[in-house]
């Protein structure tokens, strides 16, 4: 029996030149604001749902059960308007980038992928609230508090998503996320 496992998860891509062109504008934030770990671009994504540790075996059952779960999902707007972080607001864990009101249609998908998942591969989907967010930096080392007053105002960004995607992480490596699927809503 083959015990090879690959570490996954399911989110909503952003890997267009304009989003990319986007995150430029915050490259400023690395010199005031002194983060451990800066998102490599090409890494950047919004989680849906962190598979974890997911066996060859039940790899072949997570495409059928997004195909499925997308079928009903149309593409919808989803602006990035704010920013903020998780853990101590003074020396944050995640500095991060989300929408100020979650559109109904993600709040959708995230449910459909969580049902649907949770039925072919026995995957529990966390039972805190959905927070989307695009995750710019880790671990807050500044030797006075982190505070907003010294990041540069961002314009809002939005875009019209289209599609859902599988990636696989492969630590050690930069960028550290590999594209496996997309699953284009209808």
């Amino acid at each position: 029996m083959n015990h090879h496992t690959e570490r996954l998860f399911l989110a909503l891509p952003f890997d267009s030149r304009e989003q990319k062109e986007f995150l430029s504008m915050s490259a400023s934030w690395k010199h005031h604001a002194e983060f451990r770990k800066w998102t490599h671009p090409d890494d950047s994504h919004i989680t849906l749902h962190f598979l974890g540790d997911i066996s060859t075996e039940h790899q072949t059952l997570i495409g059928p059960a997004v195909r499925k779960a997308v079928e009903d999902i149309t593409a919808f707007n989803l602006c990035l308007d704010k920013t903020g972080v998780f853990g101590q607001p003074t020396h944050p864990s995640v500095l991060w980038l989300g929408p100020t009101q979650t559109p109904p249609e993600l709040t959708q998908l995230y449910a459909a992928l969580g049902q649907q998942l949770q039925q072919s591969i026995g995957y529990m989907p966390e039972s805190r609230p959905y927070s989307p967010h695009l995750t710019l930096a880790r671990k807050y080392a500044g030797e006075v508090p982190f505070h907003y007053g010294r990041l540069s105002v961002l314009e809002p960004f939005c875009w019209e998503v289209r599609e859902a995607v599988l990636y696989r992480s492969k630590p050690g490596h930069h960028p550290m996320y590999e594209i496996i699927e997309r699953y284009p809503f209808n």
